[in-house]
């Protein structure tokens, strides 16, 4: 989200993590197994809201991903679109529709309990994706993929951006 290598992600993605490494699409021509990972470590996290921010090490000429907003980029019907690693294969990107956009929504995983504002996509969202972004068609982050709802098809789920700019805010 910066060009000082801050990464907005889910607190469930890095929970427990001792060792934090972050791998950038490789160039083409290389695999993802050629690349080292970089260092990274846990700045803030908001357990609650299922978000955290880590800051990459030793990274330089890095790019912002332009930010955006639930509320003014995205409306109900609109097309999105996530990157992530679906079940470990690599730097899949998916793209759907924004079905709901659910307020004070609450979820749980198997050891915690949660609640946020969540943007409810039909944008394929599978276990590795968590932490990924979610964009709106103009390429706006607009959430954060993270959770899907096993007991029907298509329901996934993103936090809203506007949380993880509240992370940032925290000292």
């Amino acid at each position: 989200i910066d060009n000082k290598g801050t990464i907005l992600t889910n607190w469930h993605v890095v929970n427990g993590a001792e060792t934090l490494g972050v791998w950038f699409k490789p160039p083409k021509g290389k695999k993802f197994q050629d690349v080292d990972p970089y260092s990274a470590e846990i700045l803030v996290v908001d357990k609650q809201k299922d978000l955290a921010l880590i800051r990459v090490y030793g990274t330089s000429n890095l790019k912002p991903i332009p930010i955006g907003s639930s509320v003014t980029d995205i409306e109900v019907g609109d097309k999105v679109h996530a990157i992530g690693h679906p079940e470990g294969l690599m730097w899949s990107y998916t793209q759907g529709t924004v079905s709901s956009k659910r307020e004070n929504y609450k979820w749980a995983y198997e050891k915690s309990k949660h609640e946020a504002n969540l943007i409810q996509t039909q944008t394929p969202i599978s276990s590795g994706n968590s932490g990924g972004p979610l964009f709106s068609e103009s390429g706006k982050l607009v959430g954060i993929n993270t959770a899907n709802h096993g007991a029907g098809q298509n329901l996934n789920f993103a936090v809203t951006v506007e949380h993880g700019l509240e992370l940032i805010q925290k000292p």
